[in-house]
């Protein structure tokens, strides 16, 4: 082999050598080299300087998750017990009609406008203070032979409206039904107050009327009251009886009695007055006041008893006795029994009688 083939050999092999050991340092892994990791990871550094995700505009990454940020909390609808108004979030509970406003979730009517109220065909008289709002109310229920005008015209009734009214009290006057006792000549309109009275509908009327309360804003539901003169006075006794503090703050009977204590009979004799010491009634004619105990509820409300010893409609000891009932049972209970003034302590309303309830009733709120 010549000299010169020699020299290029090893120039070849020279040149492989450096270019096997340069592969080599290319190739070679270095140890310091960063390896990006965004394994159960969706936001944040990926370790190596990049990013794993971006989060939204309400969110923060932490730990690799996004999550909403500390001032931000994330909107539940709720309408539970919401019939109206906002679900808590941007959406709605339901709208009222045109007639209602939305308080609290329940649709409620706007100020009742003064007048006669229809319910379910049935009507009653409203009036209310002329300024003001959350009033208590009065139910002032009309006698037999009356009709919720009793409490409008001038006479003695219509004066416990006015001063009611003067002192911040709403009033209800409903109008009783049909005549239920068809031999009376001298009753027109009677309440039906007798122990079977939820069979008919004075009692769904009187549901209805404490429904419609509720239902008005400037209404005070808990502050409810009833009163009323001879048919009326027992059908505030029935109310007591029948739905208690529940609905009634207080009642006033006036001129009657209790209404377990009362039956009725053949009343076309009836005599509006007789004299003499109590007064009584003749034999022929009705109701019959059996005054026998009646158990009474330890709910009825507390009740003001007004009555005159010259009624001859119904006896003085009608309202004694419930008296001594709601007494003996521990009920609040006090009594005005006028003995003067003859036909002035008959069966009518007294001109003491006005304030005397709305003192009975302001004690009691």
């Amino acid at each position: 082999m010549k000299k010169g083939q020699i020299g290029t050999i090893f120039l070849i092999l020279g040149i492989l050598i450096v270019g096997a050991l340069l592969v080599n340092f290319l190739v070679k892994p270095n140890n310091n080299q960063c390896v990006p990791s965004c394994t159960n990871k969706t936001c944040g550094n990926n370790g190596c300087g990049g990013v794993c995700g971006t989060c939204s505009s309400t969110q923060t990454c932490s730990s690799g998750k996004c999550v909403i940020t500390q001032n931000e909390t994330q909107c539940v609808p709720s309408c539970t017990g919401k019939i109206c108004g906002s679900d808590g979030c941007t959406g709605s509970c339901g709208t009222c009609s045109s007639t209602q406003t939305c308080s609290s979730g329940s649709c409620i009517n706007e100020t009742p406008q003064e007048g006669t109220i229809t319910l379910n065909g049935r009507e009653f008289i409203f009036k209310k203070p002329s300024s003001g709002s959350n009033f208590p109310v009065i139910i002032v229920l009309h006698g037999g032979g009356q009709s919720a005008d009793a409490w409008f015209s001038s006479n003695e009734q219509s004066q416990f409206v006015t001063d009611a009214l003067a002192d911040g009290y709403a009033i209800i006057a409903p109008n009783s039904g049909s005549p239920i006792y068809s031999s009376c000549t001298i009753q027109t309109k009677q309440w039906y107050y007798e122990k079977d009275w939820a069979t008919l509908d004075d009692y769904d009327f009187f549901n209805e009327i404490f429904s419609w309360i509720n239902s008005n804003q400037d209404l005070n539901s808990n502050r409810v009251y009833a009163t009323g003169i001879s048919s009326g006075g027992f059908m505030s006794s029935r109310l007591a009886r029948s739905f208690g503090t529940s609905k009634l703050k207080a009642i006033a009977v006036h001129s009657s009695g209790d209404a377990d204590s009362i039956t009725h009979g053949d009343q076309s004799d009836l005599k509006l007055c007789t004299f003499g010491t109590g007064g009584t009634i003749p034999d022929a004619c009705g109701p019959t006041f059996n005054n026998i105990d009646s158990p009474i509820n330890t709910n009825h409300p507390p009740t003001l008893i007004i009555h005159g010893t010259y009624d001859g409609m119904v006896p003085v000891a009608s309202g004694e006795h419930y008296y001594d009932e709601l007494n003996s049972a521990g009920i609040q209970v006090t009594k005005f029994i006028k003995t003067t003034g003859g036909i002035t302590a008959c069966h009518s309303w007294f001109s003491e009688s006005s304030q005397k309830i709305l003192d009975w009733f302001g004690k009691y709120t």
